[in-house]
């Protein structure tokens, strides 16, 4: 008697823009029963397990048939590249025969659609979900003097409040993204995020890091994909972590277009733009733009402090603020490199 063999499979081996729900139903050439063993979803990019699946649980049907259909527990992430495994232990005939199983990475792999299709459905409904804009700012020490992320939304569109998406919460804040117009001579958008200065928050924030260059992801997705936690019910069964118009949504901020007692508002780029030659190289700019230690810093003494000018006793903890009062705490002899313009937003 010969083993059972795989006659096809939904979705098929290498196929593409597959539904992130998508079930997985495989076809042998013979009817199979459900033994022992696990069926594992891999991501193809890096081999990790997306979601490992007993044979005989509930999320596997079909036992003395030629049909078996696998249904994750989890919603694949849009534009992402899987594989799945079978252990040889997994289906036999009625004869006892073993199915071989999948081993390879290269046997049954799949491609995941750029946008899910809960997003389409919504796009082409006559009264969709209400849109949702997520933001997100992401500092790092490297850049900008600190590693810290804030999550903001617009509290608006439906919900006034916090917002948790992703197991994420987003802080209800006045702001908003405009200017993505694209246009055919090639010049790249450069939009602006305007965000309310209430109690000079952003001012604070400013005044402390500097923002130049700083990363910022727009999220938009659709009400009903938000996490069950902001429903008074505790439940929806349409969440979606992954439902987002676009997933690679990332932008940098180029400069501080203006800031008063209501508003400050960024002028953003693009990563293309960022990598360009600026002229004239020296900028006026309120925080020092020379990399640490390096040849315009020149520094090179012994007395280390954190990226608030505290002092700290190892070099490992030594990471400059980028403020004139930073060069000041190491340059102690008066001469002072620093490379920005401490004066540069002042106002009236």
């Amino acid at each position: 008697m010969t083993a059972p063999t795989l006659s096809s499979s939904s979705p098929e081996a290498n196929a593409r823009n597959i539904a992130t729900t998508s079930d997985v139903v495989l076809t042998f050439s013979e009817a199979v029963d459900r033994e022992t063993g696990n069926i594992v979803i891999y991501k193809y990019a890096d081999d990790s397990v997306v979601e490992t699946i007993g044979v005989t649980s509930g999320q596997v049907t079909g036992t003395g048939t030629t049909v078996i259909t696998i249904n994750p527990s989890v919603v694949l992430e849009a534009s992402t590249k899987y594989y799945i495994l079978i252990d040889a232990t997994a289906f036999d005939d009625t004869s006892g025969n073993s199915y071989e199983g999948i081993t390879s990475k290269n046997t049954y792999s799949f491609t995941t659609a750029a946008v899910p299709v809960s997003i389409q459905e919504q796009i082409q409904k006559l009264e969709p979900s209400a849109v949702i804009e997520l933001f997100q700012l992401h500092l790092t020490s490297e850049i900008n003097g600190v590693d810290a992320v804030y999550y903001y939304h617009s509290g608006s569109n439906e919900v006034y409040g916090d917002i948790v998406f992703n197991s994420i919460t987003y802080s209800a804040v006045p702001c908003e993204m405009d200017g993505f117009q694209r246009t055919t001579t090639g010049t790249l958008p450069r939009p602006t995020f305007t965000i309310a200065n209430a109690t000079s928050t952003i001012s604070s924030l400013l005044l402390s890091y500097n923002p130049l260059n700083a990363k910022i992801i727009r999220i938009r997705t659709c009400k009903k994909f938000l996490d069950a936690s902001n429903f008074s019910s505790g439940t929806n069964p349409t969440a979606d972590p992954y439902a987002v118009f676009e997933k690679n949504d990332t932008w940098y901020i180029d400069r501080v277009a203006s800031e008063n007692m209501n508003t400050v508002q960024f002028e953003l780029t693009t990563k293309m733009d960022l990598i360009n030659l600026r002229l004239p190289k020296r900028q006026i700019l309120e925080h020092c733009p020379w990399i640490y230690k390096g040849i315009e810093c020149g520094y090179a003494g012994s007395a280390y402090f954190d990226v608030n000018d505290n002092s700290v006793t190892s070099s490992s903890e030594d990471k400059c603020g980028h403020r004139y009062s930073s060069c000041v705490k190491r340059f102690k002899e008066g001469n002072v490199p620093f490379g920005g313009f401490p004066g540069a937003r002042l106002q009236m």
